[in-house]
């Protein structure tokens, strides 16, 4: 995180005018999931992905049709979907809050027959 505090000046008759300082807060965006395990047992579909740094958590998603569905949020590092019939494809992307805003990494796709 950074911080940077900027103020706005004009100069009229000579004399310098100055505006209230703001605030700017900017945060590194978490970087791309690495997915580990992609693998189906029966019904079920495991996933698994490497800790990203910083991370506080994880969004999977499943493509239903040609839309995507939110399976889960969560901390861990893997996920287990059920009753997962036919190939699937899963997106997953990491998470960072910050000052109860979450700024979110790129998707990985992962498709498991």
């Amino acid at each position: 995180m950074y911080t940077y505090r900027v103020k706005a000046y004009y100069v009229s008759d000579n004399v310098m005018q100055y505006s209230k300082y703001a605030q700017l807060v900017t945060c590194t965006l978490p970087a791309n999931v690495t997915v580990t395990t992609a693998k189906r047992s029966g019904s079920n579909i495991s996933l698994a992905w490497n800790k990203v740094s910083k991370a506080t958590g994880y969004e999977i998603y499943v493509k239903s049709g040609s839309s995507w569905k939110k399976l889960t949020t969560t901390s861990g590092k893997s996920y287990t979907a059920k009753n997962m019939s036919g190939t699937k494809t899963f997106k997953i992307r990491a998470y960072r809050k910050y000052n109860g805003v979450n700024y979110y990494g790129a998707y990985t796709e992962k498709t498991v027959k």
